[in-house]
This record gives C-alpha cells, structure tokens and sequence, in this order.
C-alpha cells in the first residue's frame, strides 16, 4: 500500500517543498517548478510501511530526502538529461530511494526504505 506523499509531510516540510519550487512567486503557464509541484500532488507517493521511518528523520534529514526526492520529480517532469533510460530506483540518502513506475502511461515516484 502506499500514502500520497504531500499527505506524510508536516508544516515544515511543506514550507520546505514550498522554498524550493518558490511557490509564493505568481506565474502564469506551466514553469517547471509549476509541474514539478503538480507531479508531487498527483504522481508521488510514500509506501505506507516507510512512513514511520520517513518522519522518525530529523527535520533537516528531512528537507534532505524531500530535495532529493524534487530534483528525481524535476528529471522526470522536466526531461532532463540527468534522467537514466532503464533506471527505476534512485538512492536518496538516509536509508531511503525513490522507485519509479510506469501507470496508466504516466510516470510515478513512490518513496521506499531503501534495501541494505
């Protein structure tokens, strides 16, 4: 089972993600920062059994996993060439990865414990 992420996330991490796409700044069109924030509300999820070691992490271990975790969102979204063809698991530090899906022809993240 897995959680949406945004719905894990306390008010400082919010405020995090907040900083780092610069949402307080009003745009029209679709900016990246704009679709990676769309992306994590509708494509990125939390396995349900990491959700307890996700928020046993210090705030600034965190930020930490949640930047890692934008800039593997901002590679899909964007289609950067950071991006690894064939590649579907990104180690995101902290004892964590990112694990990326194909669904309904859409892309999608979900975040895991990361196997040892």
């Amino acid at each position: 089972m897995r959680i949406r992420f945004r719905d894990v996330l306390s008010a400082e991490d919010r405020e995090h993600v907040k900083r780092i796409l610069n949402a307080d700044v009003a745009a029209d069109g679709e900016t990246v920062p704009r679709k990676v924030d769309a992306f994590l509300r509708s494509n990125t999820y939390i396995d349900d059994g990491s959700v307890g070691a996700f928020k046993a992490l210090s705030q600034r271990d965190r930020e930490r996993v949640i930047s890692d975790l934008i800039w593997r969102a901002t590679c899909l979204v964007d289609g950067s060439v950071t991006s690894v063809v064939g590649v579907t698991t990104f180690s995101l530090g902290k004892g964590f990865a990112a694990v990326k899906s194909d669904e309904d022809d859409r892309d999608v993240l979900c975040l895991v414990r990361e196997e040892e």
